[in-house]
Order: structure tokens, then sequence, then C-alpha cells
């Protein structure tokens, strides 16, 4: 797991189902392995990654409870300061994330998290990238036998196979064909009593726009 949990592949998902319902590390750890196998997400792994959201204030640990016999466990709420981390980089992801990234599918999951129109404007800026990115590599050489650039070819049609669905995503939340929801908490859950904290974060909502982020992309190294 990296030093700084804040660039951890499994920070985003786990502060997404935390947002969903507060969890114990066990918990959130099956979750997360129903929800998205592909990460693998350990005990310890997910133990540790809580720990260190939490020393980033971005999640806030209740007093360790035991039930029946079972060890005592410490179920983790999601702050403001985590929710506002979570919506920034889902924009921030959706904007530069290479084409065809994992990184961006997991973050395409929490899109109704930004308003609609930074939704619809963080996938027109990704749409224009991966299509600059098209006419980069449609400029490739010619002269060489097709089967010594077969892998531009494929990486082509996997371009415009996003970027054609980008377009189609961006006309139905723009149409209204699918239904927004962008909910926020609308303060830190530590601060609320045990009754409001057990409730689905949901119905913990209040509108609010944080700072929009950067959208400096860094350099495709494909391109």
């Amino acid at each position: 797991m990296p030093t700084n949990a804040l660039h951890s592949k499994l920070s985003l998902p786990a502060l997404g189902l935390l947002l969903e319902q507060a969890d114990h590390p066990y918990g959130l750890t099956s979750r997360l392995n129903d929800r998205y196998r592909h990460l693998h997400a350990s005990r310890s792994s997910i133990t540790t990654l809580a720990k260190s959201l939490a020393d980033a204030d971005l999640v806030t640990p209740r007093s360790p409870e035991r039930v029946g016999n079972r060890p005592p466990r410490t179920i983790y709420d999601l702050t403001e300061a985590g929710f506002t981390h979570m919506r920034h980089r889902v924009e921030e992801t959706i904007r530069t994330a290479p084409a065809m990234d994992a990184d961006f599918v997991t973050a395409l999951a929490y899109i109704g998290l930004l308003g609609k129109e930074r939704a619809e404007d963080a996938l027109d800026e990704r749409t224009r990238r991966i299509r600059q990115e098209i006419a980069d590599l449609s400029d490739s050489p010619t002269d060489l036998a097709e089967i010594k650039m077969i892998e531009v070819e494929y990486w082509l049609r996997m371009l415009a196979s996003e970027a054609s669905w980008l377009e189609q995503l961006r006309d139905r939340i723009e149409s209204g064909e699918i239904e927004w929801i962008g909910d926020k908490p609308s303060c830190s859950t530590a601060s609320m009593s045990p009754a409001a904290r057990a409730q689905p974060a949901q119905s913990r909502i209040a509108p609010k726009e944080s700072p929009r982020p950067s959208t400096t992309s860094q350099a495709d190294p494909r391109t």
C-alpha cells in the first residue's frame, strides 16, 4: 500500500462505501470484495488504510464496540473533509485518467456526487482528450505492414469506443434521461449522535458545491 493513503487505489472505493454506510474494517473488506473484486482487498490492508485515512481526517473512528464474543471492532465514519476529498478526486480522475483506465472506472461509479454541470464539463474534457489522442494516432506511419502496426488499430478502436460512450452518457445526463442524485453529508458524522450516524449517508445531505479542482492534465505517455 502506498505510504500516502490518499494515493492508494483502495482509498476512493473505501470512502465511497463509507459514504453509503459507516463500517469497521472487517465489514468494509467484505463489501469492497463484493463490489470491486479486481482490487483483492485484504482485511489487514483495509485496517491499515482506515487508520491512515483517520490520520488524514478523512474518516473518524468511533469507540471500539464488542458484539457478543467477537473482538471489539472500530467503526469508521466519513467526515466532511473526506467527502470533499472524495468529490475532488472523482472529478479530477474523470478529467485526467488515461483512456480505459481502472481508476476512471472506479471514479465513474461516483460521478453522481458531482453537480450535473460539473459532471458534463468533466466528461466533455475527457472526450476532447481522447478525440485528440485518436487524431494523433491516426497520423502514424502508413508505409509499414499492417501486422507491424496492429496494436495501433486495436487502440484506436478502444479509444473510439470510449469516446462514443462518453458522448452518449453526456447527452443522457443533459437530457434528463438519467436521474441525477448529487448528495453530500451536511456535516461531519463525527459530531452526530449515534442514532444519526446509523442512518444511511444519503439521508444526511445538503446541497453545497466544493471548489473546482485543477483541470491541468498530465501528458499521456502513449501520445
